[in-house]
C-alpha cells in the first residue's frame, strides 16, 4: 500500500458503542500503517465524537436508530416511522458512498447494513470495483438464533455476491460462530479469523500519553464498575453501590453515555452518601482507568472484555443476557479457559459482590491472556488490507493484458 486508499467503515449502532468504537479502532490501525489513507467513519451515534477520534479520520452520524429492551428497532426520531428513518439512512449512505468512492468498504455484522439500508450503496460500489469486507465479532448469539438472523439477511448471498472477505474479530479455538453463516464451501474459503482486537496494542504504538480523567489521578486502590453504554447497567450500579470496597480501597463507577437522566441523577444523588465511591458519566479511552484499578466488574460486551484481558485484569463479568445471549456465551467460554470469574445478573447479590472483590486469588496470571488467545489483530488486519488490494492490482493487470 505505497499509495493511499479511500476506506469507508460502516456501523449501524442501535444499542451502545461497541460496534463504532470497533470500527473506531480498525480505522485507526489502517491509517497507521498507511498514513496517507483518506478513511471515513460511518456509524448511528453522535457519541462517537467522545471517543477521540484522530483528525485525519471524517465521520459521517447517520439518523439515530434505538433497539428496545425486546430487541426491536425502533427510530430514535418521535415524530418519524423506522421505515421513514431507514429509507433517508439508506439514501445518505447511497449518496455519500458513491461522491466517496472507497477502495474498501468494510461493514460491522449486519451484511447488507441495518434492515438493507446499506445494499444500494453496494450494488453501485460492487460495479465500481470496491473491495468489500463484512467484520463480525467472536460471538453474535445463539447459534441458532445467529443462523436464523443471518438467514433474513441474506447473509449467504451477501458473502457470495458482494464479499472478498469476512473477518471474524476473534479465536477460532476460543469460538467458531461460522457454522451460522451457512456458507457454501467455495465461500468458506473468504472467512478470515483476524485474532482479537488488542486494545493495548494499538494506543502502545500510538505515542500518545494516556491520562486519567480529573479526579481520578489521585486515587489509591480502587475496584472498578463498568457499564457499557449505560443503558442496561442501572441494577448493576445500584448493587455496586451496596457492596464493600475493602479497606482503604474505593470503588469507581462509569455510567456510560446512553444511561436516561433520571437513573443517573439517582446514582450520583445515591452515591453521595458514600465517601469512598466515584461516579463519572464517561469516560475515553478506558484503558488507563482498567489499568490502575485492582480488580474490575463489568458487563460482558467484546470491547470491555478485550481491554480487561489486554491488561491482565482480575475480572468478574456481569453478562447481559437479553435481548441477546451473546455476552453469556463469551463470559462462559473465558471463564472456562480460567481468565475471568462470572456470575449471571439474576444470581448478583451485593454480598457475593463483596466476598469476590476482597478476595485475594486471582482468577488469571499476568501472563496467561497473552498466552491463551491469539491477540494479533490489529497487526493482522493492515496486513490483510495489503495483499487483497494487491491482488485486485494483479488481477486488473491481467485483464488488460
Amino acid at each position: 500500500m505505497d499509495m493511499g486508499l479511500r476506506i469507508a467503515l460502516y456501523s449501524h449502532d442501535a444499542q451502545g458503542l461497541g460496534h463504532a468504537r470497533r470500527n473506531l479502532n480498525l480505522a485507526r490501525s489502517l491509517i497507521r500503517s498507511n498514513p496517507d489513507s483518506d478513511i471515513l467513519l460511518i456509524c448511528g451515534t453522535p457519541h462517537v465524537a467522545g471517543l477521540n477520534v484522530p483528525g485525519n479520520i471524517d465521520t459521517l452520524i447517520l439518523p439515530q436508530i434505538r433497539k428496545d429492551a425486546d430487541g426491536n428497532y425502533k427510530s430514535k426520531a418521535r415524530i418519524r416511522s423506522l421505515s421513514d428513518t431507514l429509507s433517508l439512512r439508506g439514501e445518505i449512505l447511497t449518496t455519500t458512498l458513491s461522491k466517496f468512492q472507497p477502495d474498501i468498504l468494510i461493514v460491522d455484522k449486519h451484511p447488507f447494513g441495518l434492515k438493507g439500508e446499506l445494499r444500494p450503496a453496494m450494488d453501485l460500489l460492487r460495479q465500481k470495483g470496491t473491495l468489500m469486507i463484512l467484520g463480525v465479532r467472536d460471538i453474535l448469539d445463539d447459534p441458532n438464533v445467529a443462523q436464523d438472523e443471518w438467514r433474513k439477511a441474506e447473509g449467504p448471498l451477501a458473502v457470495h455476491d458482494y464479499y472478498t472477505a469476512a473477518w471474524i474479530y476473534g479465536d477460532q479455538s476460543i469460538n467458531d460462530p461460522t457454522a451460522a453463516f451457512l456458507l457454501s464451501e467455495q465461500d468458506s474459503s473468504k472467512k478470515i479469523f483476524t485474532g482479537y482486537l488488542n486494545p493495548l496494542e494499538l494506543e502502545s504504538r500510538s505515542g500518545d500519553s494516556l491520562c486519567l480523567p480529573s479526579g481520578l489521578e489521585a486515587l489509591g486502590s480502587y475496584c472498578l464498575c463498568q457499564l457499557g453504554g449505560g443503558q442496561d447497567g442501572v441494577g448493576l450500579a445500584k448493587m455496586f453501590m451496596e457492596a464493600e470496597y475493602g479497606r482503604d480501597r474505593s470503588g469507581v463507577i462509569i455510567l456510560g453515555p446512553f444511561m436516561d437522566e433520571s437513573s443517573r441523577s439517582f446514582l450520583k444523588a445515591k452515591a453521595k452518601s458514600r465517601s469512598d465511591l466515584y461516579v463519572l458519566d464517561f469516560a475515553s479511552p478506558m484503558l488507563p482507568i482498567i489499568a490502575k484499578a485492582d480488580c474490575v466488574v463489568s458487563l460482558g460486551g467484546y470491547n470491555s472484555v478485550c481491554e480487561i484481558l489486554s491488561l491482565n485484569k482480575r475480572a468478574l463479568i456481569i453478562p447481559r443476557t437479553k435481548p441477546r445471549t451473546e455476552q453469556l456465551i463469551r463470559a462462559k467460554k473465558m471463564h472456562a479457559y480460567g481468565l475471568v470469574d462470572y456470575i449471571r445478573p439474576e444470581s448478583l447479590s451485593a454480598t457475593m459482590l463483596s466476598d469476590w472483590i476482597s478476595a485475594s486469588t486471582s482468577s488469571i496470571s499476568s501472563q496467561q491472556a497473552a498466552a491463551s488467545l491469539d491477540f494479533g489483530g490489529f497487526s493482522r488486519i493492515p496486513e490483510l488490507v495489503s495483499s487483497m488490494v494487491e491482488k485486485r492490482n494483479r488481477d486488473a493487470l491481467v485483464c488488460q493484458r
